[in-house]
């Protein structure tokens, strides 16, 4: 087919393929794909580095091809080559940024890829394939870690050009772990990488110095592309290793190879590290993850759902169905443990739902869950309710009860009655004598709106209503 023909399919089919992989991967991956010139019979899609035709290759060519098909109604010898141009303007782009000093950001797609300091480098190590499943395509985002997500790209797709050194701190379970194996597993192959957590890093340089080998293990870690270290703030008494650690990092940053950390603490926090390690820290970029809130558990709950059933057969994914509303409730204010243990229980609905070869209602849910929800705190009073509302509003907390119809404080009371019969269990009319001796119909119509508000992802009603459910489950 010939590649001006086929660029008018490609064009036709860029709806189908945002259907396809959902519009955010389009944009991230596929959104600037070109046809090329190939042999009679070929088609040949151009993309602009060489990270982006093994991510696509690896990722996305089988659906691709699936969709392209259907355009064209016939089958296709597809494959994806490094498009010049392309090629060029994104090397063009990558000098004016330089020259320039902009903070400009890029989307994934648009990055120039640098090649590799240190020539043709060796295989990774066989540690990263103890981190399967940590790739950053499936690193949730949202406002919580959206810098951190970003950054992690940038220091995959360019290592060593934009932010270097690299410093990700949050608590545990946040991502930081999963954001060092997806900058791995992510990287151009043949650079040289190594991850490892400091406690390893401190036991590989304990024990070349005890068997006189210091020279090699140097070599080892001055020669890298990419180190990454995970727990920095284990090194706290360790003080020849933190000595070691700064002079390795001066080399590679000097050198514009790439050297990504992870802390449970930010760096003015971790006063046990020398002055000047923490001062290495803070001349790179330190981006923070916070816990996820109420949208982000949502997200990351629905995520690990559909992720869970893409690995299953058809057939078995129909039969376990979506996951309930009410489920999902459950799950973001029954697990309080963090996102290690939100997964899991997930994961538990999820064997449960293809065992019985159903979708779980809430009270079969609420059955299976009860180990890792049975000590759960209770959920917060209508009082502490509506005390958060009011703050969010600034409106004192007995205009609730008035009979004040101005707009700003109807919309609030709204609020705050949903909020109330999501949280507690008392009916419309209950709800309605504590709000002003309102009747059953009044109440129900205030919930309906808002559920609806929310459920259209209206943001008028989402940003207040998502603020306030924070506040109560700090």
């Amino acid at each position: 087919m010939r590649s001006d023909l086929f660029t008018d399919c490609l064009t036709s089919a860029r709806g189908e393929l945002q259907a396809h992989f959902g519009q955010e991967c389009f944009e991230r991956w596929l959104a600037d794909i070109t046809v090329l010139p190939s042999d009679e019979g070929r088609v040949r899609l151009g993309v602009a580095n060489r990270f982006l035709q093994e991510w696509i290759e690896s990722r996305y060519l089988d659906g691709i091809k699936e969709v392209l098909e259907g355009q064209a109604g016939r089958e296709l010898d597809l494959d994806i080559a490094i498009d010049p141009v392309l090629f060029r303007k994104q090397r063009e782009e990558q000098k004016r940024l330089f020259s320039s000093g902009e903070a400009v950001e890029v989307s994934p797609a648009r990055r120039t890829r640098l090649p590799a300091w240190g020539g043709q480098g060796r295989a990774r190590e066989a540690s990263a394939r103890r981190g399967a499943g940590c790739e950053l395509e499936n690193f949730v985002q949202g406002e919580s870690n959206r810098l951190a997500c970003r950054a992690a790209l940038e220091a995959a797709c360019s290592p060593g050009v934009f932010y270097n050194p690299l410093f990700i701190w949050g608590g545990s379970g946040v991502g930081k772990t999963h954001l060092l194996r997806g900058i791995e597993s992510a990287a151009e192959a043949g650079l040289k990488i190594r991850y490892v957590n400091s406690e390893r890093f401190f036991n590989h340089f304990a024990a070349s110095i005890q068997d006189g080998s210091i020279d090699k293990f140097r070599r080892l870690y001055r020669s890298l592309d990419l180190l990454l270290i995970d727990d920095i703030q284990d090194l706290s008494t360790k003080k020849k290793t933190q000595v070691e650690l700064l002079h390795t990092m001066d080399h590679l940053v000097n050198a514009r190879r790439q050297v990504v950390v992870t802390s449970s603490r930010g760096p003015r926090d971790l006063d046990e590290l020398s002055p000047s390690l923490r001062g290495r820290f803070l001349s790179g970029l330190v981006a923070r993850i916070k816990p996820a809130d109420y949208k982000m558990k949502c997200k990351i709950i629905r995520h690990h759902w559909i992720r869970l059933g893409s690995r299953r057969g058809g057939g078995v994914r129909e039969a376990r169905g979506e996951l309930d509303s009410k489920v999902l409730e459950l799950l973001v204010h029954g697990i309080h443990g963090g996102v290690h243990e939100l997964l899991g229980a997930v994961l538990q609905l999820d064997v449960h739902a293809r065992v019985l070869g159903r979708p779980l209602d809430v009270a079969e849910a609420r059955r299976v869950l009860a180990d890792r929800i049975g000590g759960s705190r209770a959920g917060p009073s209508m009082d502490k309710i509506k005390q958060a509302a009011a703050d969010y509003f600034n409106l004192p907390v007995m205009e609730f009860s008035s009979s004040s119809r101005l707009r700003p404080v109807a919309f609030a009371r709204q609020v705050a009655i949903y909020l109330v019969r999501r949280f507690t269990r008392m009916s419309f009319s209950e709800i309605g004598r504590n709000f002003g001796n309102r009747n059953h119909t009044t109440v129900r119509c205030a919930v309906g709106k808002i559920a609806g508000l929310l459920e259209a992802n209206d943001p008028m009603v989402c940003t207040p209503v998502y603020a306030i459910i924070d506040r109560l489950e700090d």
